[in-house]
């Protein structure tokens, strides 16, 4: 019994290599734009995606599933719109405690992360 995963979470999400965990165990890690086959040991599993510092999320899946793994749209552009307060702060502001206010802009994106998983899961099709 097997399935498919297609990790396709784009520029912000390829820094790293994701976890991939079925029943609990951790068994695999997948690349940027990697698709990979993997054998399930009964006829349904639970996949979860795992990566330092982010909430964890998961998917049952049946024998012969096709899975997608996507970037969670809303979390990446407000991770974005912290990024691009963080360039017009520097541009704005040229004072020497700049950096407690960077401090406090990558607290509250960390705390996104760990409330809310960046990574969408989604069974897409069957294999045939």
């Amino acid at each position: 019994m097997s399935i498919k995963i297609t990790r396709k979470t784009g520029f912000s999400g390829s820094a790293v290599n994701l976890k991939l965990l079925i029943n609990g165990e951790r068994i695999e890690k997948i690349a940027l734009a990697e698709t990979i086959e993997l054998t399930i040991p009964d006829s349904t599993a639970t996949i979860e995606t795992k990566k330092w510092l982010t909430k964890r999320k998961s998917i049952t899946v049946t024998d012969g599933d096709i899975v997608e793994i996507t970037q969670n749209a809303v979390l990446n552009r407000i991770s974005y719109a912290f990024i691009a307060m963080i360039i017009l702060l520097n541009i704005i502001w040229e004072f020497h405690s700049i950096w407690k206010v960077y401090l406090v802009i990558i607290m509250l994106v960390l705390t996104l992360n760990l409330l809310y998983s960046p990574y969408k899961l989604a069974v897409i099709g069957k294999i045939h």
